[in-house]
């Protein structure tokens, strides 16, 4: 856990069963990687929501029954810590962004998969000013073929979206706030 100077605890990152975001080094240019570690005055890993992964947008925690790792509402709770996480992270971007005076704002929106042996119980979360909003969006049970593929068309679908047009407004976002800092217009 990153210590945090102006806090008197620690800022503890998540640790998902699998996080998807998006590591710097393949992500983020160097410009990009520079304006990452000022998003945040006192704790510059604050956009990693998880180790090494900048601003995740899906998190799958697996969980089994028969005591070997929990229940599915173990897993739905643990989705709930790395969701707000995720959402946290990208309200950091936002705010940087307005403070840079750009005018619009990146959508704060995740998802996470929390699954035991049997189901599935995807859940899309969304952050509007201080508030946290959770719906679920759908459960599947895994031993029935036409939900499992379902499943698997809105996990391909979440995924396609963040490599593509969250992504391109994630980077978007930081030249302007990086362009912004070093005086550029």
């Amino acid at each position: 856990m990153p210590a945090c100077p102006a806090a008197p605890c620690t800022l503890p990152l998540v640790h998902p069963d699998l996080p998807y975001g998006y590591s710097e080094w393949m992500a983020f240019t160097n410009a990009q990687q520079t304006t990452l570690g000022h998003l945040h005055p006192v704790n510059w890993l604050y956009a990693q929501a998880a180790p090494g992964v900048y601003f995740p947008f899906f998190v799958v925690e697996l969980k089994a029954a028969a005591g070997t790792g929990g229940t599915l509402w173990d897993a739905a709770n643990q989705c709930a810590g790395g969701a707000a996480a995720c959402l946290q992270a990208l309200d950091q971007l936002n705010t940087a962004l307005g403070a840079a005076g750009g005018q619009g704002r990146i959508p704060n929106l995740c998802y996470s998969l929390a699954i035991d042996n049997n189901l599935g119980q995807l859940y899309a979360w969304w952050k509007d000013g201080s508030t946290f909003h959770i719906q679920r969006v759908a459960s599947y049970l895994l031993s029935d073929a036409q939900h499992f593929a379902r499943l698997c068309a809105c996990v391909a679908a979440i995924l396609e979206w963040g490599a593509t047009a969250r992504l391109r407004d994630i980077r978007l976002a930081v030249d302007y706030i990086g362009g912004q800092r070093l005086g550029q217009k």
